[in-house]
């Protein structure tokens, strides 16, 4: 008796931990990292672009996101906000050269946390991917 108790408990065990797993690469499989252009996708004038830029004080790299001035308290808040209310969850990353590749792990995990399905990255040199949209007029 004591010995099917534990064949079924230790069947239970291992039954919670297939699920947990499975749990997990369902979590993990969400976000993809790509780093060609064609992988990537057409760009819209809704293409959201993140530079990352080595910082002149020595700290963490400086964040541009479509060519403005971000910080990386804001940035996850209004990639939030995007991701709410868009069918593409995708950004283009570029990196400086010499930017600490803590900080460009650090805003990978901050861009899948808000919500993005796939994170681009590109060469820094590479053309811009994001369209400035012209309000009112011509440039």
């Amino acid at each position: 008796m004591a010995r099917k108790t534990t064949k079924l408990l230790f069947s239970a065990i291992l039954l919670l931990c297939a699920l947990g797993c499975n749990q997990r690469l369902k979590e993990q499989a969400r976000f993809s990292v790509l780093d060609s252009d064609t992988a990537c996708g057409e760009t819209s004038a809704r293409t959201l672009e993140i530079d990352l830029l080595v910082s002149k004080t020595g700290k963490r790299a400086a964040i541009r996101l479509n060519g403005n001035d971000s910080s990386w308290d804001s940035l996850s808040e209004i990639l939030r906000g995007l991701f709410s209310v868009r069918v593409e969850k995708f950004v283009y990353l570029k990196s400086e050269p010499g930017v600490n590749s803590s900080d460009e792990s650090a805003v990978s995990h901050l861009i899948e946390d808000a919500g993005a399905e796939r994170l681009c990255i590109q060469d820094f040199k590479a053309p811009r991917k994001y369209v400035p949209q012209i309000i009112g007029g011509t440039q």
